[in-house]
């Protein structure tokens, strides 16, 4: 996938030791772009339980889990974050309602349907 010039987009993510995800990327047009980074703090009382185990299948990995949230910070939904992906046969969470509703209420996320 290609960004246009005046894409806002992530270019790294972390996870610290109390459960906030830290963002990194790109924010501007193609005029003036600026480093940018955000910390998510969190939403509902449930979000405590956020875990970058995207999946539920108890690991983390670059090629499901770290897929899926590249896609949902590039903004994609239903099929574009799902799409192509494999899931593991012990996987909790393998369609776009069950990925959408824990990045929601387990992690604070507002995500379109």
């Amino acid at each position: 996938m290609k960004l246009s010039p005046d894409a806002n987009y992530v270019q790294a993510a972390a996870l610290q030791p109390n459960g906030m995800i830290v963002l990194v990327g790109r924010c501007g047009d193609a005029s003036s772009a600026d480093f940018c980074i955000a910390r998510v703090h969190g939403g509902p009382n449930t979000a405590k339980q956020c875990s970058m185990d995207i999946d539920g299948d108890g690991a983390t990995t670059a090629t499901i889990d770290g897929l899926v949230a590249t896609r949902v910070m590039l903004g994609l939904t239903g099929n574009g974050v799902i799409g192509g992906i494999a899931f593991p046969p012990n996987a909790m969470r393998s369609n776009w309602t069950q990925i959408r509703d824990f990045l929601a209420l387990q992690c604070g996320m507002q995500i379109a349907p």
